[in-house]
């Protein structure tokens, strides 16, 4: 569970597999949770298998240049920022309305 800053809310989370694109090539970045809030995008997962730790990444507003989805049957979010984020989550196109409002609200 991510520390959340003052003032900030968590709007959405759920479980998620992540791949990142660098240079049109597409990698596997693994899975866990994603979670929405009215200040950024978190994405934790377990590391290690003995002594397991969690990993945080985080993805300002600020730092975020669109955000769509892809595919058909198995929509998937897509967020690009210097490169992109590819989340398999259960509802792609809630995830896209919810994350582009926050986005809205945050920057002004």
């Amino acid at each position: 569970m991510p520390l959340l800053r003052r003032g900030e809310i968590e709007l959405m989370r759920d479980s998620t597999k992540v791949w990142r694109v660098f240079h049109l090539k597409k990698y596997y970045h693994g899975k866990g949770t994603l979670i929405l809030t009215n200040r950024r995008l978190i994405f934790e997962k377990m590391t290690g298998l003995i002594s397991r730790k969690v990993e945080t990444e985080e993805i300002s507003f600020l730092l975020i240049k669109n955000v769509t989805t892809q595919g058909l049957l198995s929509k998937k979010l897509v967020v690009e920022e210097a490169g992109q984020y590819i989340f398999k989550v259960s509802d792609a196109g809630q995830w896209a309305v919810q994350l582009r409002s926050a986005i809205q609200e945050y920057v002004g």
